[in-house]
């Protein structure tokens, strides 16, 4: 528990100093649907049981999953009650691939007389006996659906856990044999045989891993199942490329307010530096960002592509940007057929 606790606080350190760092882009909130289209059809659900290990506590999990799965601020799925019939049924078999139990002990030295809250008086030796435990599980969910009885989805999401417990076993000289004894051991282990069932490995520590990597498998399932709302990025051109935008404070005020998060701040100086600089391909990139942030796919792909044709060179930034874009619009198209909206094309700006 402990290693991935400073695993954790790393990563929480590294990922504030990338932020205190961050390079300016205009970030939004982006609608993308469900990575299985066919399973976001059915709205109204319920979830039944899963077979293996720990079954009974993941269909807990897996259904507090699907009810709280949100988009654009509602939820997505009913859960259908005794009194509702649903139209599908989530459910699915736990596969535990295999364990890992290696055991290892070490000499540490330990104090046994304190002369104060911080001062050790006397030290020793002892033996320490870790055991080390790794675990490989793999959840399989399949949505069947009610009326015909088809399998609509099903697929298979890995994950894995670790964590080793360790205790004194005596002093050194008080061990008589295998003090530098080492042992491992696998368990391939096709849990099927298991039916609906808790923890059937009897190990606290165990069935704790094997909660936690089935915990893991849920985030993915997720966005596979339902459409989402996510933070996405408009990439910003930080270099002038124009000797007279290049003088201009603007310009960098506008980074500034990207950098701060302020998007409208930005994008309204963007707008008013391409009035005053029409032909800098820099300024009209970023004018197409703010399209792009503001939900605007049409206008921000029609001004990548008008990027696309000045005489510079920036075709892996404008290629990358268009990509993103059709993404977008294939996105919005496939969740207005969803929702039965129709796809209404979007003012084009004149450049």
């Amino acid at each position: 528990m402990r290693h991935r606790i400073t695993t954790a606080l790393a990563m929480v350190a590294m990922l504030l100093g990338v932020t205190a760092c961050a390079t300016p882009n205009l970030e939004y909130t982006a609608r993308v649907p469900a990575g299985a289209p066919q399973v976001s059809e059915y709205r109204n659900v319920a979830v039944d049981g899963f077979r293996g290990p720990e079954g009974y506590w993941y269909a807990d999990a897996f259904e507090r999953m699907v009810s709280d799965a949100r988009f654009d601020g509602d939820a997505w799925f009913y859960l259908a009650t005794s009194y509702a019939y649903p139209d599908a049924v989530f459910r699915g078999d736990i596969d535990i691939l295999w364990l890992d139990e290696r055991h290892e002990r070490h000499v540490v030295s330990r104090c046994v007389e304190w002369d104060g809250l911080f001062d050790c008086e006397r030290r020793r030796d002892v033996v320490e006996h870790c055991v080390y435990y790794d675990v490989q599980v793999s959840a399989v969910p399949e949505l069947v659906d009610q009326q015909t009885g088809r399998v609509v989805w099903r697929e298979r999401y890995p994950a894995g856990a670790s964590d080793s417990v360790c205790r004194d076993v005596g002093f050194v000289e008080d061990v008589r044999h295998g003090p530098w004894d080492r042992g491992s051991h696998r368990y391939p282990w096709n849990s099927h045989g298991y039916g609906f069932g808790g923890n059937v490995y009897g190990n606290y520590v165990v069935d704790n891993l094997i909660r936690e990597a089935l915990m893991d498998t849920l985030s993915p399932i997720r966005r596979d199942i339902a459409p989402m709302n996510v933070r996405a990025r408009a990439r910003l051109i930080h270099e002038a490329m124009d000797p007279q935008v290049a003088v201009d404070p603007r310009f960098g005020q506008a980074l500034e307010a990207a950098k701060d998060d302020n998007v409208s701040g930005s994008c309204a100086l963007w707008n008013a530096l391409a009035a005053d600089y029409p032909d800098a391909p820099g300024v009209k990139f970023n004018t197409g960002a703010c399209l792009e942030a503001a939900g605007n796919y049409d206008g921000a792909q029609a001004v990548y592509a008008e990027v696309g044709r000045m005489p510079v060179e920036l075709p892996d930034l404008v290629s990358s940007a268009l990509r993103q874009i059709e993404a977008r619009r294939s996105g919005e198209a496939e969740l207005d057929r969803l929702l039965g909206t129709p796809t209404l094309p979007v003012p084009v700006p004149e450049s």
